[in-house]
C-alpha cells in the first residue's frame, strides 16, 4: 500500500478546515491543519506536505504573505500551493502567480472543483 499524500490546509476559520479535511480524507489524502501562516510555515518544515490549500485572508499574516514565505524558503519553494479566496475578481490570478501559488479555488467551494485542482497540481 503506498502512503498517502498529505496536504496541508490551513485557514483562520476552524468550520473551512473541518470541511475540507473531511473532503481530503475520504478523498483518500492525509491531512494537516494550520490556522495561520506562522504555524503552516512551522508545520510544513516538519511534515513536507504534498500540497498546501491557503486562506487568502486570514489575521496577522495573510495568505499572500505565506505563500511568499513559502516560496523564499529553500526547503517549501517546491511545494504547490492553491489559494482559497472569497475574493472573486481578477485580481486575485494576478496575485496569485505574483507570490508563486499554482492557482486558486474561490469561496463557496465545490468539492469537485477542489478535487480536481489538486489532482491537477499534484499530476495524478
Amino acid at each position: 500500500m503506498s502512503p498517502k499524500l498529505l496536504i496541508l490546509v490551513v485557514d483562520d476559520n476552524p468550520l473551512n478546515v473541518d470541511v475540507l479535511e473531511e473532503l481530503l480524507e475520504d478523498a483518500g489524502f492525509a491531512v494537516a491543519s494550520a490556522f495561520s501562516g506562522d504555524d503552516a510555515i512551522a508545520l510544513a518544515k516538519g511534515e513536507h506536505p504534498s500540497l498546501v490549500l491557503l486562506d487568502v485572508m486570514m489575521p496577522g499574516m495573510d495568505g499572500l504573505e505565506t505563500c511568499k514565505a513559502f516560496k523564499a524558503d529553500p526547503d517549501l519553494n517546491s511545494i504547490p500551493i492553491i489559494l482559497i479566496t472569497a475574493l472573486d475578481d481578477r485580481s486575485i490570478t494576478k496575485q496569485s502567480r505574483k507570490v508563486g501559488a499554482v492557482g486558486y479555488i474561490t469561496k463557496p467551494f465545490e468539492e469537485e472543483a477542489v478535487l480536481a485542482c489538486i489532482q491537477k497540481y499534484l499530476g495524478s
